[in-house]
């Protein structure tokens, strides 16, 4: 997965990292490379993206990511789909009303 270098290219104090237990924190450049590994798919994990306020801004890569490791995934022979939450949950929403599931 290569990424570009405004991928990584965040403030300091806006960036979203996260923190280990020991109180250290990765650079999300090896946090985009560690997911570039599909690691979080051999233990069924799931990677949801979800901004503070204010910083979901448009235009910082979030989609872009996201369809990144679809497309790594889908070369590693994983099948994958890429939603927006709005429409799974309007999706979701539908099949309660009607008792009908979706494929």
């Amino acid at each position: 997965l290569r990424l570009p270098a405004s991928a990584c290219s965040a403030p300091a104090s806006s960036s979203p990292c996260v923190g280990a237990a020991s109180g250290a924190v990765a650079p999300i450049r090896a946090q985009i490379q560690t997911l570039a590994g599909l690691d979080f798919l051999r233990r069924t994990h799931n990677v949801l993206r979800i901004g503070k306020p204010g910083t979901g801004k448009p235009g910082t890569g979030k989609t872009g990511l996201a369809i990144g490791l679809l497309r790594e995934a889908c070369l590693n022979g994983c099948p994958g789909r890429f939603i927006n939450a709005q429409v799974l949950l309007d999706e979701l929403y539908a099949s309660l009303a009607d008792r009908t599931t979706k494929t």
